[in-house]
């Protein structure tokens, strides 16, 4: 649910100024907004609060080293690692130790600590790019050093290595045309492939014709293997086998300087995290001051916090402040009169909001869609996936990732919904009577309703009918509760059209589906006077409409339409259980058509896990657009904007 907010106005004497800027970032619940003046005068009575020259140095120097911290120190620290420092007691004592440290004592550790990420950062970046002119000569060495450990070069032959491009025939026919002009017929080369139709040959000569040879192809515009510039003057010999050591070098230089690297995170990150806090503390704190305004004997605060906040922080403020210090409630005015959302749900629940990130936040007032998510998501999940076998993996998957992630909150909220999933999906397994497949019905496993695929058998389109059929109805609950959800959201925002619109659209889908279904013959008799009221109440909302807001009204049988397509759109539920079915089925039959048993199980393994891979991408995608593009839609009403309250870090991840 959205949390209420109140706009809190925050009035005492000068006095206790500073008292109370401590107690209300410490509380860290009020989303502080800028006092507006009126007039800009030296006559005013209320003024903005001004940074001393002190404060506004001490604001700049934080700025800076928040920067430092963020841009270079911790770039390389792990976020599970912050996490878990994070949660330590060690934290909590090096964050009360630097925040009573000086400016200057916080500055130069900073700095020490930074200048030593630099030292190692500078170390890597010399590293990575010799490597980088090194390895474009590697492929080469590889390729011409086993050439020139050949028995039939000549002793006291110079070399040359050359490469060709692709499709250079042409160039070699004619090098070696030349070459045995120049050297009288008395040179050797050898060849080598390299990568993409590349090539590479080792020439060797006599050392008499090493100038007209070098001439040649350097008029020729053939590319010579020379190697980097401090190899130039050896012997081609020696540059291959110096660039092979080099390259050797350099790859231990790079794993033993990551290896020190990550020690000294190791050792360092609780004193960097803890100082980063530190800063972005003091930092927030001089920020603020700023929006704060005063008069000649008071000061005065605004913002947003949650209603159930006020009265904890009226009664801190009254005990640290010696009761000089008021809180009220007031009404929002200018550019802070829309309210922040912070959505407040319960531990479960509140791990589906990561299913949400994707959508901005919901306007402050509205429906929070996260109860809805964690009621329609996993059910809708495991009716595609709908397997015994893969549901337990699943759990298995869920226990693992929430042992392996217990300080990530990420990995945690992941894990419940995977293990939400994982339940319905078992469910639904049983009533299929599936697990991995047809396997459970060979040992005797029988559906609590029906198989979804039975090969075979005379009632495998109506089981895929009634399938598709429960498909399509979940499709009518969850759209017609999203109708329903728009409905309470259009007399929130007292838009009366819109709330007529779903009104119409809702009597215009019983009316459909009561007449189909005694086309069909479904429904007794009796449904078809049910229907003919549904489409004259349909008609009526719909003229009301039409006549208050034309617009509106000439777009409900348009929107009634899309909101069929809506929930015809639901049958993708059956086409990708079907598909899992079918594949489920295949590895088994697989399996039973290989007479060898260790590559009968390999194959069955093997694609028994491609099939949950899809099993669990397939219906994670589809089900999150069915509640994106066909539920949302109906209700959900974005552009809030984001809770962020003024408080410290000391125990908050930034």
């Amino acid at each position: 649910m959205i949390s209420a907010m109140n706009f809190v106005q925050i009035v005492g004497p000068h006095d206790q100024f500073e008292k109370a800027v401590d107690v209300v970032h410490t509380a860290g619940v009020l989303q502080i907004e800028e006092v507006p003046l009126v007039g800009e005068n030296k006559d005013q009575l209320l003024y903005r609060v001004q940074l001393s020259p002190t404060q506004i140095r001490q604001k700049d120097l934080y700025h800076e080293l928040l920067r430092v911290l963020d841009e270079e120190a911790l770039g390389y620290l792990p976020k599970s690692m912050a996490h878990e420092i994070k949660g330590t007691s060690s934290f909590s004592t090096l964050y009360e130790h630097w925040s009573l440290q000086d400016d200057h004592t916080v500055g130069a550790t900073v700095r020490a600590l930074h200048a030593e990420v630099r030292s190692f950062n500078r170390r890597a970046r010399n590293i990575d790019n010799d490597l980088r002119v090194l390895t474009a000569y590697e492929e080469v060495v590889t390729a011409l050093i086993p050439l020139t450990r050949q028995d039939d070069l000549p002793e006291g032959y110079d070399l040359i290595g050359v490469l060709f491009e692709r499709n250079s025939q042409r160039a070699r026919t004619l090098l070696q045309q030349h070459l045995a002009r120049l050297t009288v017929g008395e040179y050797v080369m050898l060849q080598a492939s390299l990568a993409k139709g590349r090539s590479a040959a080792l020439l060797a000569f006599h050392p008499q014709f090493l100038g007209p040879v070098r001439e040649f192809i350097g008029e020729t515009g053939i590319s010579e293997v020379r190697g980097p510039r401090y190899l130039r003057d050896k012997p081609f010999e020696q540059i291959l086998l110096t660039l092979e050591n080099d390259l050797k070098t350099l790859r231990q230089k790079k794993i033993e300087l990551a290896q020190r690297r990550d020690t000294f995170f190791a050792e360092k990150a609780p004193q960097l995290l803890a100082l980063r806090s530190v800063c972005h503390d003091v930092f927030s704190r001089l920020d603020a001051l700023s929006k704060f305004a005063q008069t000649r004997y008071t000061f005065i605060m605004e913002g947003w916090m949650p209603s159930r906040a006020v009265r904890a922080l009226r009664a801190q403020l009254a005990e640290q402040c010696d009761g000089a210090t008021f809180v009220r409630c007031v009404r929002a005015h200018g550019a802070a009169s829309s309210p922040p959302v912070r959505l407040n749900n319960p531990g479960p629940i509140r791990s589906f909001e990561t299913l949400l990130a994707l959508l901005p936040l919901p306007k402050y007032g509205s429906i929070d869609p996260t109860w809805f998510m964690a009621t329609f998501f996993p059910p809708i999940f495991g009716l595609m996936l709908g397997d015994i076998g893969y549901g337990l993996l699943l759990a298995l998957g869920s226990l693992w990732l929430w042992r392996v992630g217990r300080r990530i909150k990420m990995a945690q909220a992941l894990s419940v919904i995977l293990g939400s999933c994982a339940f319905f999906t078992v469910v639904f397994g049983v009533v299929f009577g599936e697990f991995f497949g047809s396997a459970g019905h060979h040992m005797g496993l029988r559906p609590l309703w029906r198989e979804r695929l039975e090969i075979g058998s005379a009632h495998i389109g109506e089981t895929l009918l009634m399938y598709l059929g429960v498909a399509v109805a979940v499709g009518v609950v969850h759209v017609l509760c999203g109708l329903v959800l728009g409905i309470i959201n259009a007399r929130k925002a007292r838009d009366k059209a819109k709330g007529l619109g779903f009104i119409a659209r809702i009597f215009g889908l019983f009316g459909l589906f009561f007449v189909i279904g005694r086309l069909v013959h479904v429904l007794p008799p009796a449904f078809t006077s049910i229907g003919v009221v549904a489409w004259i109440l349909f008609l009526v909302f719909m003229l009301w409409t039409f006549k208050h807001h034309p617009l509106h009204g000439a777009m409900v049988p348009l929107e009634l339409l899309g909101t069929v397509g809506n929930i015809l759109s639901y049958a993708r539920i059956m086409a990708v259980g079907m598909a899992s079915a079918v594949l489920a089925l295949l590895a088994n039959q697989f399996g039973s058509m290989i007479d060898n048993v260790v590559l009968a199980a390999i194959v069955v393994v093997l694609v028994h896990a491609l099939n949950l891979v899809l099993g669990v991408v397939d219906p994670t995608i589809q089900g999150l657009r069915l509640h994106y593009v066909e539920f949302f839609s109906k209700f959900y009403l974005s552009g809030g904007r984001v809770y962020s309250p003024f408080k410290k870090m000391g125990d908050q991840l930034s």
